[in-house]
């Protein structure tokens, strides 16, 4: 099953060029293997509304949109499921640092068979920044984000929030196996990571190689790639 804690609409607009691309409900409703279910948390009720129109047009997939906030619905989103144990791939788009690691943690207890894939805002190393500082008092924000311990970083000057999350997403939610790329703007500044983590597997987890292969080629993209392709 597919899980996207921040559906959207289903469309997302480049405002450079103008042009519309499929957001990742549209991606996973339209491959051609079908998810036995897709689940689409959506914050915003007219772009739930919006998505829920898109998401009819593919016949025979079983979607399910879900109004609120990702944070509150996740604790108990397995009584969405259709059935038990699946194999769940589970993506985390936030803007910024609205994902909760309380909500990582709620989802890795429901759904043992879980892969993640997810988009880490640099904007938290800027925060952490701030807070080193002392120039900021976002230590709550820093907590839900990070989850409890976050303040050792404050004593490691060359620590990162994201190497301490994905420590945590390895060891305390079991996802040991995992990468990561920056993903910078067109002025090449950081914007977030993609980073993935899954479970370890008896066989090994061969499918891995897919991610790994996936990160390599976004790794490799450069503005004037991607513009290339919208073109």
């Amino acid at each position: 099953m597919y899980i996207d804690l921040f559906a959207g609409s289903g469309l997302t607009r480049i405002h450079e060029t103008g042009d519309l691309l499929a957001g990742s409900p549209l991606i996973a409703a339209g491959n051609r293997w079908p998810f036995d279910q897709i689940v689409c948390i959506e914050r915003e009720e007219k772009s739930k509304v919006v998505l829920e129109e898109r998401l009819a047009v593919f016949r025979n997939r079983h979607c399910t949109t879900l109004h609120g906030d990702c944070n509150d619905i996740a604790p108990t989103l397995q009584s969405h499921i259709r059935f038990g144990n699946p194999l769940a791939f589970v993506f985390v788009d936030p803007e910024g640092m609205e994902i909760r690691w309380s909500t990582l943690a709620a989802l890795s207890r429901q759904f043992p068979y879980m892969d993640l894939l997810m988009n880490f805002t640099h904007g938290a190393q800027r925060v952490l920044g701030d807070l080193r500082g002392g120039r900021s008092a976002n230590e709550q924000v820093m907590e839900a984000f990070a989850g409890p311990g976050w303040p050792m970083l404050l004593l490691e000057e060359g620590g990162s929030v994201v190497d301490f999350v994905e420590q945590k997403i390895a060891g305390v939610l079991g996802r040991p196996i995992g990468d990561k790329v920056l993903i910078r703007d067109t002025s090449n500044r950081p914007q977030y990571f993609l980073l993935v983590r899954i479970r370890q597997t008896r066989g090994g987890s061969p499918f891995f190689r897919g991610y790994l292969d996936m990160l390599k080629r976004v790794d490799g993209l450069t503005a004037n790639d991607v513009r290339g392709a919208l073109n």
